[in-house]
């Protein structure tokens, strides 16, 4: 793998001992028609379609990093203990939620600047052991990354159509809040994982933003450990 087991978090993840999270939105990025040249995965018939899934550790108060989140400092200030659930405090019920998170995924869509942060970081294996990784963005970067990257700039729906052929009956992860902020108004989201941390931070990245309008949700788990009460939602349509 990229990183060991006990240092990531899969479905949109958190990515990362030094970039859990960290994104921002540094490159928003419109929903777009297909262009012809985009990379495909054929779709294999009979297979079950990927869910899209948001797995984050937050704040109560809602933020996902800290004000002044940069490359050196990928939590922001004041954000350090959001994901001491998976570190120092972790339990053995943690750790299960973390190993079936890694173990069930199969794509990860994340926002540009979560990969311009991470990715020298995550190495030739992206962040999961060769689990192909779609970067939205405006532009393709000016040097050549390894193949586990693959660069959508037609938009987060392109992106997640993409990752969902590529996962198969696995999950695909959205990491970072940017692109959860783009999927889901567009309907794009069918599950959100919460992981909240007894902190208030105050400012910095906020999970969901300013939404346009209502979405409803139905709980389908609740866990209780002494670090983070950890949430599962499936988003209702």
């Amino acid at each position: 793998m990229g990183l060991p087991a006990g240092e990531f978090v899969v479905a949109g993840l958190d990515v990362a001992l030094q970039c859990l999270h960290a994104d921002c939105p540094a490159d928003p990025v419109e929903s777009g028609p297909p262009r012809s040249t985009r990379r495909r995965t054929p779709r294999r018939k009979g297979t079950t379609m990927a869910l899209v899934i948001s797995d984050m550790s937050i704040s109560l108060d809602g933020y996902v990093t800290g004000p002044n989140d940069s490359k050196d400092n990928p939590f922001g200030d004041g954000a350090g203990t959001l994901h001491d659930w998976l570190f120092d405090e972790a339990t053995d019920a943690d750790r299960a939620l973390l190993h079936s998170a890694v173990d069930r995924t199969g794509a990860v869509v994340m926002g540009r600047w979560s990969f311009d942060k991470c990715v020298d970081m995550w190495g030739e294996s992206g962040p999961v052991d060769g689990l192909p990784n779609y970067v939205v963005t405006h532009r393709e970067p000016d040097r050549t990354y390894p193949d586990v990257y693959r660069f959508v700039t037609t938009g987060v729906a392109d992106a997640i159509e993409q990752a969902k052929e590529a996962a198969g009956d696995k999950v695909v992860g959205l990491h970072g809040a940017t692109v959860l902020q783009q999927a889901l108004p567009l309907g794009l989201v069918d599950e959100i994982h919460v992981h909240v941390v007894p902190l208030l931070v105050g400012g910095g990245t906020r999970l969901f933003g300013d939404l346009t309008s209502a979405i409803s949700l139905d709980r389908t788990d609740v866990l209780v450990t002494p670090a983070a009460t950890h949430l599962r939602f499936r988003v209702v349509r």
